[in-house]
């Protein structure tokens, strides 16, 4: 038996090689503004100081369903994130432009939002989802 010491692997670096993976790609891709959302609604949940079961409350849906949004594996509803908006005082900026605009206006959030996730897609759409 070896001693051997693995060098751990940055997060960038085993991304980048997955998405050369097609099936991986679309499924990122596909998720992108679910991502986005999620570490959207959990960085401002915590910040105000709520739970997912505060929150759940709030915007009357039970907390698995919080916990289902900040996964980042669920898309939420227009409604729900209508909701969300409310609850926690922010805006939720979703831009989707098709792949035959060279520069959409989409690409420039206004002043004081942060852009959360920008993803073009392999078939040429892009889509930004920004903060603030």
């Amino acid at each position: 038996m070896t001693n051997e010491t693995r060098e751990p692997i940055a997060f960038r670096d085993l991304l980048a090689k997955k998405l050369q993976d097609p099936e991986f790609r679309a499924e990122w891709e596909r998720l992108a503004a679910a991502r986005a959302v999620a570490e959207m609604v959990a960085e401002n949940r915590e910040r105000k100081g709520l739970t997912q079961t505060a929150l759940a409350r709030t915007i009357g849906v039970r907390q698995p369903v919080v916990a289902r949004i900040e996964s980042g594996e669920h898309v939420p509803t227009i409604e729900t994130l209508i909701k969300i908006a409310n609850a926690l005082d922010i805006e939720i900026m979703l831009g989707i432009a098709p792949s035959s605009r060279a520069e959409p206006s989409i690409a420039r959030p206004p002043s004081g939002a942060r852009t959360v996730e920008e993803v073009t897609a392999s078939f040429g759409s892009r889509l930004i989802v920004a903060a603030s």
